[in-house]
C-alpha cells in the first residue's frame, strides 16, 4: 500500500529512526533517520522484514516480542526499559530502545517503532552516559583500602541508582576447596536459604552455569525447570529474573555477583551491560583485597616465627623456653604433635627432643641413632 508522503515528510523531522511496519513485520514506510542510522537506502528498507535489522541470533526473540506487542496493541515508550540490540548495514552493532506506537491507516493495522540508538552521541542520551559515570564511581573506589565485607553497601546503593533491583549477593568460592563457595554479602532481600555465611557446593549452585561459561547467566520464568534450587525458589517467589556475573582475576572465575529483580519488565539489556560491567569493577577491588590480606598475613607470620625465636633463644633452658612458646606457635599453626630434635652428626644420634602435644612413647628417649 501507499503510504501519503505528508506523513514521512512529518517524520522526517524526527531525530529516531522510524518505522511503518505491518503485522507480518514487512516495513512499509521509513524516514531519513532510519536510512542513516542503519546504513541502508530508504528502497532496502521498505518491503524487508524488520526483524532483519537485528543480529541473527537476536531475530527470533524480537519477532516474539513484537508478536506479542499485537495481542495488546498499545503505546510503548522509550521508558520501558526494554532494549534491544541492532545491526546496522556494515554489520557494527548497537543498542536501542524501541518505542512502539500501534495505528490504522485506511482501515489497516499497522505498528509505528521509533528508534533511539542508545549508543550514539544524542542529547538524549544523557541519562545512560550518566548511569555510566554512576556506575564507574564503583570501579575509581580506593582499591587499595576496599573491604568487601564494610564496602559493598555503598556498592550496592550505586548500582541500584542506576539498575533497580531487589536483592543482590556476592559469592566467592573458596581459596583452599574449589569445590565450595560462600555467600559473602547480601544487600536487599535475604534469601532464607542463602543468608550471609552460606557454604554451598559450586555444582548445587547458579555458580556452576557461570564457572563452566565465565559469561554471565539470566535465570527467569521461561528457564525455570534448568534453574538451580536456589534460583527456583527466588522465581517461584516473585523474582521475575536473576541475572549473575562471574567474577574474574588472572586465574580464571573466582566468584560471582547475583543480581534479582521482581519488576515484571525484568532486566533490559543495557541494564544487563551495567550489571556486567559493575563485576569487572569489583572483581578488580577483590583482587586487591585478597592481595592485601595475603601479604598481611605473610607480614604477621614472619613476626610471629621471629618472636618465637626470640623466646626460645633467650634462655639457656631451651626445654622450658620452647614449652612458654606453644602459643606462639599454635598461633602459627596448629597442630597435635610438635617436636624438636637436637642431632650430634658426628656420633650420628639424636641428643634431645623437645615435644609439645601428643607423645610417642619410642622417641621420649633423650639419645637415639639418627636411623631409629
Amino acid at each position: 500500500m501507499r503510504i501519503p508522503d505528508s506523513i514521512t515528510d512529518a517524520l522526517n523531522g524526527l531525530p529516531d529512526a522510524a518505522f511503518l511496519v505491518d503485522d507480518a513485520g514487512t516495513i512499509v514506510a521509513v524516514n531519513d533517520a532510519a536510512t542513516s542510522m542503519f546504513g541502508y537506502s530508504r528502497g532496502q528498507l521498505i518491503g524487508s522484514i524488520v526483524d532483519d535489522l537485528m543480529p541473527a541470533s537476536a531475530r527470533e526473540y524480537h519477532k516474539g516480542v513484537r508478536t506479542k506487542a499485537l495481542e495488546d496493541r498499545k503505546h510503548r515508550s522509550f521508558t520501558s526499559g526494554s532494549t534491544f540490540e541492532c545491526e546496522r548495514r556494515d554489520g557494527e552493532l548497537f543498542q536501542a530502545d524501541i518505542n512502539l506506537s500501534p495505528t490504522t491507516i485506511d482501515g489497516v493495522a499497522m505498528t509505528w517503532a521509533l528508534v533511539r540508538d542508545l549508543d550514539g552521541p544524542a542529547e538524549s542520551n544523557e541519562g545512560r552516559r550518566q548511569a555510566l559515570t554512576t556506575l564507574d564511581a564503583i570501579g575509581r573506589m580506593a582499591t587499595s583500602t576496599f573491604d568487601l565485607e564494610n564496602d559493598f553497601a555503598s556498592v550496592a546503593e550505586a548500582l541500584n541508582d542506576v539498575v533497580s533491583h531487589d536483592r543482590i549477593a556476592v559469592m566467592l568460592i573458596s581459596e583452599n576447596d574449589p569445590s565450595l563457595a560462600e555467600v559473602l554479602f547480601v544487600a536487599g532481600d535475604v534469601h532464607p536459604d542463602y543468608p550471609v555465611g552460606t557454604v554451598v557446593p559450586v555444582r548445587d549452585s547458579a555458580m556452576s552455569r557461570v564457572v563452566a561459561g565465565g559469561e554471565p547467566v539470566s535465570f527467569t520464568h521461561r528457564l525455570l525447570r534448568t534453574a538451580p534450587p536456589a534460583v527456583k525458589k527466588g522465581l517461584d517467589n516473585g523474582y521475575t529474573e536473576t541475572y549473575g556475573v562471574p567474577l574474574i582475576d588472572s586465574e580464571g572465575v573466582f566468584g560471582m555477583v547475583m543480581v534479582a529483580t521482581k519488576n515484571p519488565r525484568m532486566f533490559s539489556e543495557f541494564q544487563k551491560h551495567l550489571i556486567a560491567r559493575m563485576g569487572d569493577h569489583l572483581a578488580v577491588a577483590v583482587t586487591g583485597q585478597r592481595m592485601r590480606t595475603r601479604v598481611r598475613d605473610q607480614a604477621a607470620e614472619i613476626d610471629l616465627v621471629n618472636e618465637i625465636g626470640q623466646v626460645v633463644s633467650s634462655s639457656p633452658d631451651l626445654g622450658s623456653e620452647f614449652s612458654s612458646a606453644e602459643d606462639l606457635i599454635r598461633g602459627f599453626v596448629p597442630f597435635d604433635r610438635f617436636s624438636v630434635f637436637s642431632i650430634d652428626l658426628e656420633e650420628k644420634i639424636l641428643t634431645r627432643t623437645f615435644v609439645l602435644g601428643d607423645r610417642l612413647d619410642a622417641f621420649n628417649q633423650r639419645d637415639y641413632p639418627i636411623r631409629t
